[in-house]
C-alpha cells in the first residue's frame, strides 16, 4: 500500500502513545489464532493464496512474524541502553551512537578492545599490553654521552646526559695577548684547546716557546723553563773550584783562607781567620797522641765497647800465627751483689768455632773475703771442630789453698764453646772475674786479634750444659813460684800425694781406687778365734793365732782348764780348774762316809677326809690337814694311815698286833 508521508506521520503520531515501547514486547495475535506459513509460502508472499482474500488466521501469522522480528531488534537496543544507562524514549534516536561513544569498559566480558580504541596507548602495543611493566628495565645511554635510568611504564623517563671527557682541560682560552685555538671532531667535540700568542716583543707577556735556563762550568745549576709569565730562580748544586783562577776562598765561604801549604802539613782551624799549617809532629803534640813509631804516654787509656789490645805474630798459614789479646771485649764480670751463687761461665767468641784451636787464658779473680785473696789461674785447652776439649789443664798462679776450684770445659745449648769456674753451688762474695789475657792458635790460618778480641762473655750460672772435660777440685797444680807466698802451700805440696796413685785394698779389706778423690777401706768381718786358729786372711775376712804367755802363780798369761784327771793329779801349775772339777777332785780326796740308816719299809697311805661332828682321825693315822670355820672350829680334816711293809704287803700300823 502506498501512503503519503503525511498519512504515515499521522500514523506514527498516533502510535506514539505511552504504550509505544510496550508493544515491542508483545506480538500480533499472540492471544488469537494463526495459520502456519511455510518458508516457501512466506517467500512467495500473498500470491500463494491466489485470488482468494487471506483469511484472518493467515493475516495474523504474517503480522506476527513481523512483530517477532521487531521484538528481536528491540531487545538488542534495550539491552544496550541498560548497559549505557541511557533508556530508550520515543523522541530520541541516538541509542546506538551514544552506546558506542560512552560504552563502560567494565561491562566488557569477552573479546579484545582494538588498539586504536585505547586512549593514550601507543599503536605499537600488542594484545595483552599493560599500563605498567611487571619488571622495571634500565634505559642506558653509552658512547660520547652517558646516562642511565629505570623505566616501568608508569611514568615518563627523563635521562640526564653526561658528556664523555674529551681530554681538554676546562677553562678559559684566549686573552689580550693570545687567541684560542681548537681542534673539533666530526661530532662537534673539542679535542684540543690552546692559545696562540699575538703581539710583539714590546707588548708580549709570554713567550710563544718556553726556553730553558741552566748553569755549567765553574758552577752547576739544573735547567729551569722560562716562558715570560714569571721569574726564574736557578739553584746551584755544585761548584768546580778548579775553574777558579784567581783569589783565595775564605773560611767563611768554606775555603781554607790559605793560598799555599807545604807538603806533609796539616791545617788547624783558627775561627773565621785563615787556617794555620802544622807539621805532623806539631799535630801529635796538639792532640797529645803518640806517633806510629811509639813513645811515652802520660795519661790513662780506657777501652770502649768492642775495643781490645793485641798482637799477631807468626806467619798466617796453617798453625803458624798466634793471636795474643789483652783485655778482650766482654771478657769481664763485676757486681756489687754481696752473694752470687753459681759457676762462672766463660763464653768464648765465635772465632773459636769450626776450627781446632790451642787456647791459653789467664783469668783473674777478686772477691771481698779475708780467706780468699786475689787469684790468677792459667787455663789451657785444645778445642776441636766437634766442640770436644782435650789436653786441658789449669795452673793457679797466685791465691790460697781455697783457690783450688774445679774447672770444666764444654759447650752450651747455643753451640758456643764454654769454660766453667767452680761448682754451680759455689758462693762468690762481691766477685770480679776477668779474662785478662788470651792466646789463640789454629791448626789453620786466620787467627786474628780482630776476631778473638771481641765476643767474650762472663756470667754466673746455676746449671752446666755439655761438659767435655773436668779438672776436679784438688787436682789443680799451684805454680812453684807461689810456694813461698801461699801459707802452708810448700808443706802441702810436699805432703800431697800423686792423684794418679792407686790405693788397693788387700785381703780382708774392700774399697780403694786412685787418689783423685776420698777413698774408704772397709775391714771385713773377722772369723771366730779358737786355740786352733792361725794367722791367715781371705778375700773378705781374717783370723789370728793365739800367742800369749802361759799364766802361773807369779805371772799373768793364758791358762787352760784342767781335765778331771789332770785336776786329781795336781801336777801342773799352768792349768786352772772349774768349780765342777774342783768339787770332783775334793770329793775324790775325802774318806768314804758311813752309810745313813735307810727307812724303806714305812710309808703313809692314801689320804682320807673326815667331817667334824663326831668323826676323829683313826688310830695309827697321821693328820695331814684341816679346814676351819669363822669361829676357828674344825669342820673338816684329812689324814693318812701310817703303814709298814709286812711280809711283802703294806699294812696299817694300827692293825699290827
Amino acid at each position: 500500500m502506498a501512503l503519503a508521508w503525511a498519512s504515515w506521520r499521522e500514523v506514527f503520531t498516533e502510535m506514539a502513545t505511552p504504550n509505544f515501547f510496550d508493544l515491542f514486547k508483545v506480538t500480533w495475535a499472540q492471544s488469537g489464532l494463526t495459520e502456519g506459513i511455510t518458508d516457501l509460502q512466506y517467500k512467495t508472499g500473498w500470491a500463494y493464496i491466489g485470488s482468494v482474500p487471506p483469511s484472518v488466521e493467515q493475516f495474523n501469522k504474517v503480522q506476527q512474524l513481523t512483530d517477532e522480528r521487531m521484538a528481536w531488534l528491540y531487545k538488542h537496543l534495550d539491552g544496550l541502553a541498560v548497559l549505557t544507562g541511557r533508556p530508550l524514549v520515543p523522541n530520541r534516536f541516538d541509542a546506538l551512537s551514544y552506546a558506542f561513544q560512552n560504552l563502560n569498559a567494565t561491562n566488557l566480558k569477552t573479546g579484545t578492545v582494538p588498539v586504536a580504541r585505547l586512549s593514550g596507548v601507543a599503536p605499537a602495543l600488542t594484545s595483552g599490553a599493560a599500563h605498567k611493566l611487571a619488571t622495571a628495565r634500565t634505559i642506558a645511554v653509552t658512547g660520547d654521552a652517558t646516562a642511565s635510568g629505570n623505566f616501568d611504564g608508569s611514568a615518563n623517563l627523563a635521562l640526564a646526559l653526561t658528556l664523555s671527557a674529551s681530554g681538554v682541560k676546562p677553562g678559559r682560552y684566549g686573552n689580550a695577548n693570545a687567541v684560542p685555538t681548537f681542534t673539533v671532531d666530526g661530532k662537534g667535540r673539542v679535542l684540543v684547546a690552546g692559545e696562540l700568542a699575538i703581539g710583539n716583543a714590546g707588548t708580549a707577556t709570554k713567550l710563544a716557546t718556553a726556553r730553558t735556563f741552566s748553569i755549567t762550568g765553574g758552577a752547576t745549576a739544573a735547567g729551569v723553563r722560562f716562558d715570560g709569565t714569571g721569574n726564574v730562580a736557578l739553584s746551584v748544586t755544585a761548584l768546580d773550584v778548579s775553574k777558579a783562577n784567581a783569589g783565595t776562598l775564605p773560611v767563611s765561604r768554606g775555603g781554607t783562607g790559605v793560598a799555599s801549604i807545604l807538603a806533609g802539613s796539616y791545617l788547624v782551624g783558627a775561627g773565621a781567620a785563615a787556617m794555620i799549617p802544622r807539621t805532623p809532629a806539631q799535630v801529635l803534640a796538639d792532640i797529645q797522641a803518640l806517633p806510629k813509631a811509639g813513645g811515652e804516654l802520660s795519661g790513662p787509656i780506657v777501652l770502649g765497647a768492642r775495643s781490645t789490645i793485641g798482637a799477631q805474630y807468626g806467619l798466617n798459614n796453617s798453625s803458624a800465627r798466634t793471636a795474643h789479646i789483652l783485655l778482650p771485649d766482654g771478657g769481664s764480670y763485676s757486681t756489687h751483689t754481696a752473694s752470687v751463687i753459681g759457676a762462672m761461665k766463660i763464653t768464648l767468641p765465635a772465632a773459636a768455632l769450626g776450627v781446632n784451636t790451642m787456647i791459653r787464658l789467664r783469668v783473674d779473680i777478686f772477691e771481698y773475703s779475708n780467706d780468699l785473696p786475689p787469684v790468677s789461674i792459667l787455663l789451657h785447652g785444645y778445642s776441636q771442630t766437634t766442640k770436644a776439649w782435650t789436653r786441658c789443664s789449669a795452673t793457679i798462679l797466685a791465691g790460697a789453698m781455697a783457690s783450688d776450684i774445679p774447672i770444666r770445659y764444654g759447650s752450651d745449648a747455643s753451640g758456643n764453646l764454654c769454660i766453667w769456674l767452680g761448682d754451680v753451688t759455689k758462693t762468690w762474695t762481691y766477685p770480679t772475674v776477668s779474662v785478662s789475657e788470651v792466646l789463640a792458635k789454629y791448626n789453620a790460618s786466620g787467627a786474628a786479634v780482630s776476631a778473638w778480641g771481641v765476643g767474650w762473655k762472663i756470667e754466673p750460672v746455676t746449671a752446666f750444659e755439655t761438659v767435655s772435660a773436668t779438672l776436679s777440685r784438688s787436682s789443680l797444680p799451684f805454680a812453684r813460684t807461689d810456694a813461698v807466698h801461699v801459707a802452708g802451700l810448700q808443706d802441702a805440696l810436699v805432703q800431697k800425694a800423686n792423684t794418679r796413685l792407686i790405693l788397693t785394698a788387700g785381703n780382708g779389706l774392700t774399697g780403694g781406687g786412685t787418689l783423685e778423690t776420698n777413698r774408704t777401706l772397709a775391714l771385713g768381718i773377722p772369723s771366730t778365734l779358737s786355740t786352733a786358729t792361725t794367722n791367715a786372711v781371705s778375700g773378705t775376712s781374717h783370723t789370728h793365732a793365739l800367742s800369749l804367755p802361759v799364766a802361773n802363780q807369779s805371772a799373768a798369761g793364758i791358762a787352760r782348764f784342767a781335765t778331771l784327771a789332770e785336776g786329781r793329779a795336781g801336777a801342773s801349775q799352768a792349768l786352772i780348774m772349774s768349780p765342777y772339777t774342783v768339787a770332783q777332785v775334793v770329793a775324790a780326796a775325802k774318806p768314804p762316809a758311813p752309810p745313813a740308816p735307810a727307812l724303806t719299809d714305812v710309808r703313809l697311805g692314801a689320804q682320807v677326809q673326815v667331817n667334824a661332828g663326831g668323826q676323829v682321825v683313826p688310830e695309827g693315822c697321821v693328820s695331814t690337814g684341816a679346814n676351819t670355820q669363822g669361829d676357828n672350829r674344825i669342820n673338816r680334816q684329812w689324814y693318812r694311815p701310817l703303814q709298814k711293809m709286812w711280809r711283802g704287803s703294806w699294812v696299817t700300823v694300827s692293825v699290827v698286833r
